[in-house]
């Protein structure tokens, strides 16, 4: 999202089919909602957007500067829906600020951070809590 000088306000994720010039649904969060929101996805998507097809999912990390964290933005994705996209309730979790990467195996997302991992179960919606690095092993 950016203003009429092209500051940016925030970040979108629109729904848009082959046949609409207008998105279905938008999904927005807003710097003033907040304070300023940053991700990596928007600025290289091949490492930091994580899409499946597969799974209708597309997640990617968002750091707030207002509470000084990371969250998961977690969307589910299906066309067949009035609404297609529908946010996760994995947002409401906040994440470490050293969170940076996301993988998807089998049902799963791994959440990776300095500290340890976190998985996330796609199909039981179930967030596990963080196995820590052992650095000393």
């Amino acid at each position: 999202m950016a203003d009429d000088e092209g500051v940016r306000t925030g970040i979108k994720v629109s729904a848009y089919t082959e046949y609409s010039e207008t998105p279905l649904q938008t999904i927005s969060f807003s710097n003033d909602d907040y304070g300023s929101v940053y991700a990596e996805a928007l600025q290289n998507q091949r490492q930091h957007l994580l899409m499946s097809k597969e799974q209708h999912v597309i997640a990617f990390i968002m750091r707030t500067y207002k509470d000084h964290d990371k969250r998961i933005i977690l969307i589910d994705v299906d066309f067949a829906r009035k609404t297609p996209l529908l946010l996760n309730d994995l947002f409401n979790e906040s994440f470490s600020n050293s969170t940076d990467k996301l993988l998807l195996i089998n049902n799963h997302m791994y959440i990776l951070s300095q500290e340890g991992v976190t998985i996330y179960d796609l199909s039981l919606n179930l967030l596990k809590p963080m196995h820590p690095f052992n650095l000393n092993e």
